[in-house]
């Protein structure tokens, strides 16, 4: 089962670079994407990927993400993300993240430097958080939260099954 496992993964590993994505796409994959005036389901990218004035539902970059003036539902990168003007769902670094008059429902990375940005839940051992950020969890608040929720779900669980 690896055999046909590692066959299914250099099937779709990227080898052509890509210079340019404009109109809609599926799926792109290549060494390095950059997606303008797009609209993309899926980006595949074995080294950096760019997004401007586009929209795109998932993107996996190996090292580097840019959004400039776009949108991305969910985006996994190696390395460092940088987002203005831009808006995101899912957001994981590899290394740290920048965001600059942004909005983004999860961040997380190792580092975050974020001004003039609204962030939903805020997973980063280390953040700068410049003028005008709103956060509304930070990591301590989404754990505290998490063990709540299970705990009072797991309560339920326990009262609905004595009661039978």
């Amino acid at each position: 089962m690896s055999d046909e496992l590692n066959a299914s993964i250099e099937s779709v590993e990227p080898v052509e670079p890509v210079e340019e994505v404009t109109g809609t796409a599926e799926r792109v994959a290549a060494r390095d994407v950059s997606v303008h005036d797009s609209l993309v389901g899926m980006v595949q990218a074995a080294g950096s990927a760019t997004v401007s004035d586009a929209a795109c539902g998932a993107v996996v970059a190996g090292q580097g993400m840019q959004i400039d003036n776009g949108f991305c539902q969910a985006v996994v990168a190696g390395a460092g993300i940088e987002m203005r003007n831009s808006g995101g769902g899912v957001m994981v670094a590899g290394n740290d993240i920048e965001m600059v008059d942004s909005t983004s429902g999860i961040l997380y990375s190792q580092q975050a430097t974020i001004e003039n940005s609204t962030i939903g839940v805020l997973l980063a051992p280390r953040a700068a958080l410049g003028e005008n950020v709103k956060v509304i969890a930070t990591t301590r608040q989404a754990i505290t939260f998490g063990a709540a929720f299970g705990l009072a779900a797991g309560l339920l669980g326990w009262l609905l099954r004595r009661r039978r």
